[in-house]
């Protein structure tokens, strides 16, 4: 029988070693920008890059204004199609999902790591980047301004619907590749446990991102009786313009259903922190007292840091512009999935802990406990601390609606910044390199607060970073300083999530070598997918 197997094997034919690119004759018809990092201007970082062109035009700006776990899955819908691109025009590298044939099958004949701007191949890969993105972006952003994507394309010689013509199942191609690229992502994350499109939980009138379990997560606490004072309550919002609503819990589910990238079930059940011993009334007076305490430089902190795509990104955009990362190189999409998946990843883990824990935010205690006692604190925008009532108080910037417990901040930029130290082979606590460079920056004009335009900061400043510790460091710190947190929920959210970056860097680092980690997760398995998120399975 081993001789019949063995010669069956010699019989079956050989993958292809690599594939021919073809649609592209003449490649001077493309006007796609350099990506020169010699050039790389940080208060116009679109300029050489079709990356950042794309992501930091079209992509981003919509991505923002989605709560914080979607955003982190929005991200890695965006990253991962750029990834299994990427490897296709590399001389080893796995698709982000290991698959060893279909990677074969895809790699460009005359792969390598280092491209020349201007070599046939080279062009191939840019035109096959900038369809992915395109695809990508109007795919996983429908809202997004398509007219502005449509003509960032069309300045660089490409067609936006060349699908119309040319034949997309074709992965040789440029667009073929893209086109394939991210449809089959697609299969995953429409079976990833989000609900993102509502339909595990209605036929009709679907609502995205519903808790669709039939043990669904309710609050023990409603916005207007606040009984359980360790648990969470809901807190009201408003826009300013007449609509006053109470918080719901953000994707109270995805703990326990969503799957994740990297890690296995198990390793997300065992992330676990025991339950903080709070003195609420100690640790509202210490929330009041560094809300008073706010400053120029504290307040622009609390904002940069309330987004981590709009701090953690440029700041890695920073950093590896001054070492010469070509923006639109393989180094940089591959550092930039693995932080992708690294903040998604970690997501599911701090959300699983969030609503384990179940523990009230700032405002709930304060306004209680202090109703009508006199405090001096934070006394709102644009105006100076001093005295306020305690019923009247108010964290710096909104709070999430989800649990206190633990920070999703820290835990997010500690998960980022492993993973992103890890993949560099760096240390998150040395200076940021390269030696000599000075710490990284970001500036911020005088009256450029979104919270209090023009009047914060009073002059122009600039916050530095030495080291990618203190950027975590900062991260966490800015949200106990903004009010939105008590003191343990920033420390244990870094423990909790520390180990996910290093996981999710090793994973790419493994692939990129063209080995399979020991585990993957398995794209092809639908009906293990519709199963698990159908049931509403429990992970843990």
């Amino acid at each position: 029988m081993s001789a019949f197997l063995a010669a069956l094997a010699l019989a079956m034919p050989t993958p292809p070693a690599c594939i021919d690119p073809t649609g592209i004759s003449n490649p001077a018809l493309f006007s796609l920008p350099s990506s020169n990092p010699a050039q790389f201007n940080p208060a116009n970082p679109m300029a050489n890059s079709i990356l950042l062109s794309v992501l930091l035009a079209v992509a981003v700006p919509t991505l923002v204004t989605y709560e914080t776990p979607i955003q982190g899955r929005l991200a890695l819908r965006v990253t991962l199609p750029l990834a299994t691109m990427a490897a296709a025009y590399h001389p080893s590298a796995l698709d982000a999902f290991a698959r060893e044939s279909m990677s074969a099958a895809r790699r460009r004949c005359g792969s390598t790591v280092d491209y020349a701007a201007g070599d046939a191949l080279f062009v191939h890969r840019q035109v096959a980047l900038a369809y992915t993105l395109a695809f990508t972006v109007d795919t996983v952003f429908p809202e997004a301004n398509k007219g502005l994507l449509s003509s960032i394309l069309t300045s660089w010689g490409l067609d936006m619907s060349i699908c119309d013509t040319a034949n997309c199942s074709d992965v040789s191609t440029p667009w073929g590749l893209a086109r394939t690229a991210v449809d089959e992502l697609e299969d995953f994350f429409k079976h990833d446990g989000f609900n993102a499109d509502g339909s595990l939980s209605r036929d009709f009138n679907r609502v995205p991102y519903e808790d669709w379990r039939a043990e669904s997560y309710s609050p023990v606490n409603s916005a207007d009786r606040y009984k359980r004072k360790r648990l969470w309550q809901p807190l009201p919002e408003h826009d300013g313009r007449g609509y006053i609503a109470n918080q719901q819990h953000v994707t109270p589910h995805i703990g326990w259903t969503a799957r994740p990238f990297v890690l296995t079930n198990d390793e997300v059940c065992d992330a676990r922190l025991a339950p903080p011993q709070y003195v609420l009334n100690a640790e509202a007076l210490l929330v009041l007292s560094r809300t008073g305490a706010l400053n120029s430089t504290k307040k622009m902190e609390v904002e940069f840091f309330d987004n981590k795509f709009t701090s953690l990104i440029p700041l890695l955009v920073q950093y590896t512009a001054r070492l010469g990362v070509n923006a639109d190189s393989f180094h940089f999409i591959w550092l930039d999935v693995a932080t992708a998946a690294a903040i998604y990843d970690a997501t599911i883990v701090g959300w699983k802990e969030k609503v384990r824990h179940d523990l009230v935010r700032p405002p709930s205690v304060i306004q209680s406990q202090f109703r009508d006692e006199t405090v001096m604190s934070y006394r709102g925008p644009s105006e100076e601390p001093g005295d306020i009532k305690g019923s009247d108080w108010e964290a710096y910037i909104r709070i999430m609606p989800h649990a206190e417990y633990p920070s999703g901040s820290s835990c997010l930029c500690r998960a980022f910044v492993e993973a992103l130290v890890t993949f560099e082979g760096i240390t998150a606590a040395a200076p940021v390199p390269p030696m000599g460079a000075g710490p990284l920056v970001q500036p911020f004009a005088a009256g450029s607060s979104s919270v209090e335009p023009g009047k914060t900061p009073d002059t122009d400043i600039v916050l530095t970073f030495a080291s990618w510790d203190e950027v975590v460091h900062v991260c966490g710190e800015s949200r106990l300083d903004g009010g939105m947190h008590f003191t343990a929920a920033v420390p244990d959210g870094e423990r909790l999530c520390g180990f996910v970056g290093g996981r999710t860097a090793n994973y790419f680092l493994e692939l990129q070598g063209g080995n399979v980690p020991a585990y993957a997760a398995d794209i092809s398995d639908k009906v293990l997918m519709e199963n698990d998120t159908r049931q509403g399975r429990r992970r843990c």
